[in-house]
């Protein structure tokens, strides 16, 4: 239990980027959701307090060393860091542009940091279309579904492409497999029957190789039929 509760937790956390100053507004929407959710942004306890530096970079560790709640560290990150700007939707874009997805893991948690970005760039009144949100979608499983992309491109019209359908079925196809890559308790089965059948002395009685060990004749028949020639 210990052990699926931990795993839970760290799921969870490594879903919130690590804060260094450049992506506060990235980074406060997916940790006042952790807090939230642990029943502790609306009490920030000590507890509140380590969730939020474990998700802050080092130097921002050690500007707020002094303070001693939660709570002041809240109030002097959104101060300090929550300014929206052309600096900030520039860093957003430029995170955007860059998105690929990668690596053989289950591409959901991935998908949902690109939705963050659209959604953060929309906050700041730098919202992108429906249409280009898609594409980008697209352009960032070119690389590891190549047959996919094509094929939804090929059919769907411009004003048809949906970045919700688009994460639907990159999810699916790994699902799929991830699923095929897995031994069947049927193989495992027939292999064992297979082997079982290589054990020894599988017949009991005389065969046939028994009776032909059997089959030459003894001495005492050759002399009671050399004994009746006349």
């Amino acid at each position: 239990m210990n052990g699926n509760g931990s795993e839970i937790r760290t799921s969870e956390m490594d879903r919130i980027p690590m804060m260094d100053g450049t992506n506060y507004t990235l980074w406060e929407y997916p940790m006042r959701a952790y807090l939230e959710f642990k029943d502790k942004y609306y009490n920030l306890d000590d507890g509140a307090k380590g969730s939020i530096k474990q998700r802050l970079s080092n130097a921002i560790i050690e500007e707020i060393k002094d303070f001693s709640s939660a709570k002041e560290i809240w109030k002097h990150l959104e101060d300090k860091y929550n300014k929206a700007g052309s600096a900030q939707v520039f860093g957003d874009i430029q995170k955007v542009y860059a998105f690929q997805i990668r690596g053989n893991q289950n591409p959901e948690a991935e998908i949902a940091k690109l939705a963050l970005l659209f959604a953060h760039l929309k906050a700041q009144g730098a919202e992108m279309s429906k249409f280009y949100q898609a594409m980008t979608l697209l352009n960032a499983g070119a690389t590891k579904w190549p047959h996919l992309v094509s094929i939804y491109l090929s059919q769907n019209d411009m004003k048809d492409l949906s970045f919700d359908r688009i994460k639907i079925m990159f999810i699916a196809d790994w699902h799929r497999t991830a699923t095929l890559g897995q031994p069947t308790a049927k193989i495992n089965k027939i292999s064992g029957v297979q082997q079982k059948k290589k054990g020894p002395k599988w017949k009991k009685g005389k065969g046939k190789d028994d009776s032909k060990s059997e089959s030459p004749t003894s001495p005492s028949s050759d002399k009671s039929s050399s004994g009746r020639k006349f």
